[in-house]
């Protein structure tokens, strides 16, 4: 599942293709929701900003319950009622829980409480108050569309300016030095939050308003 929302856009069936830098961001996105080791929740999605203060963990939760119940056929049309559901707004509908995964992961603010409704092929036992799934925190409503955002703490990303991307995919940022036609290129010594190396800004002018700026890679 981590897989497919990471890297849905170059997932066509069971091909992944694209760009390689591209692959290579989407990749290393999985493990922030995932243990690669153990398949346990990874570490970011178990931080309280993804997990007890939004709904990000009870989402990706929710979905895992609807495909499992395909695969370990907890009900006979299990399979069957996950395709339906997870069928997208052009009518394809789905042949495996990969397809499905890539539909719902593509459209996900086509009908969302089709796939929600899952939830009831686990049915809550006797004496109990919560379903039996397999994954947990599961989501008590529908929500407004299967999206599975993560919020980051801590780096020391602080008061950068404009930001851009190179070609390595590298996010540089900007920090207006008071000298002019001077730049200091440091020494390894923290500017603005965050540690740069040395020799690493690059100067630019800022002919608009006649001051240099210096360019740093956010590390």
């Amino acid at each position: 599942m981590a897989s497919v929302w990471t890297n849905n856009q170059f997932l066509n069936g069971p091909t992944l293709q694209g760009h390689a830098l591209g692959l290579k961001i989407a990749a290393g996105n999985v493990p922030s929701f995932v243990d690669l080791q153990t398949g346990g929740w990874g570490t970011t999605i178990q931080d309280p900003l993804n997990s007890s203060q939004t709904p990000t963990m009870a989402n990706f939760a929710t979905l895992a319950d609807a495909l499992a119940a395909c695969v370990t056929r907890v009900q006979g049309d299990a399979c069957g009622r996950l395709f339906a559901a997870a069928k997208g707004p052009e009518g394809n509908t789905p042949t495996d829980t990969l397809t499905a995964a890539e539909a719902i992961a593509r459209y996900p603010w086509y009908q969302p409480k089709r796939v929600f409704d899952l939830l009831e092929l686990y049915p809550v036992p006797g004496g109990k108050t919560m379903r039996a799934v397999p994954y947990m925190p599961y989501l008590q409503w529908p929500p407004s569309a299967w999206v599975i955002p993560l919020k980051f703490t801590g780096g020391g990303y602080v008061a950068g300016g404009k930001a851009m991307f190179d070609s390595e995919g590298k996010r540089w940022v900007e920090k207006v030095r008071p000298e002019y036609g001077v730049a200091d290129r440091g020494s390894g010594r923290r500017m603005g939050g965050f540690r740069v190396a040395a020799t690493a800004g690059v100067l630019r002018k800022d002919t608009n308003r006649c001051r240099m700026i210096l360019l740093w890679p956010a590390m």
